[in-house]
């Protein structure tokens, strides 16, 4: 399951999954709305002492952590001066001060090993380049990088008028994915639309505003109520 984490979904503790937000670290699970974000954001607060905690105390088998490493990160993370720290753990100040170069020359290095890596083995590793997209039957086997998804836009859309606007529908699935991405960024996350305001917005980008909701639809990037009165966004990129 970790493997389609990224690294912002474990800064943040926890990840999308076709409609529904899931706890990276227990089973706890939530439909996409627009209020979904803060229902998870208290979760991970009330049962695992909030999203650094949890990443800290991870139990996923990649965790290198030792217990006084992650003593120290959780003390950085708080803020708590290189003073406090090492009367806290009973450390003298100068192995403060040195774990810290240490934490700081590892991170280095960890980048640096990461380039290496992606520069031997291309793009079955490029994740860093890859477009973060839902994750739908319609999507799973799909990949985009940002370099192909600035050339679909910028094929098909037009901003001449200063508003943005399709100029052909693609056929190729994964250009109708990344037409679909661009359309889904002019919506604001947390805001619900009316029926009438989400048919005038998507109405102004491609006149057949309902496909183009189909295809939101489809692909994981919006929402409706049974009755089709309201629509808001469940994909953030």
């Amino acid at each position: 399951m970790h493997t389609t984490i990224t690294t912002a979904d474990w800064q943040r503790g926890f990840h999308q999954n076709h409609d529904q937000l899931l706890c990276n670290y227990c089973k706890f699970t939530v439909a996409a709305h627009p209020r979904s974000v803060d229902v998870m954001a208290r979760h991970l607060e009330e049962i695992h002492g909030g999203p650094v905690a949890a990443l800290l105390t991870s139990s996923d088998r990649n965790n290198t952590l030792t217990a006084r490493q992650r003593d120290l990160l959780a003390a950085f993370a708080r803020g708590d001066s290189d003073a406090e720290i090492a009367t806290n753990l009973s450390v003298s100040l100068s192995t403060v001060r040195h774990q810290r170069f240490t934490f700081r020359s590892k991170a280095d290095q960890a980048r640096l090993y990461l380039a290496q890596f992606q520069s031997v083995f291309g793009d079955d590793t490029e994740q860093a380049s890859l477009l973060r997209l839902p994750q739908t039957p319609y999507t799973h086997d799909i990949s985009i990088t940002q370099a192909e998804y600035q050339r679909i836009i910028a094929k098909y859309f037009s901003t001449d008028t200063g508003q943005l606007q399709l100029e052909a529908l693609p056929r190729r699935e994964k250009q109708r994915l990344a037409v679909c991405y661009r359309v889904c960024l002019i919506l604001e996350s947390g805001r619900v639309y009316t029926r009438t305001d989400f048919n005038q917005l998507l109405g102004a980008v491609w006149a057949d505003y309902n496909y183009l909701t189909r295809e939101l639809i489809d692909f994981g990037f919006i929402s409706r109520t049974t009755d089709g009165t309201q629509y808001w966004r469940i994909f953030n990129e």
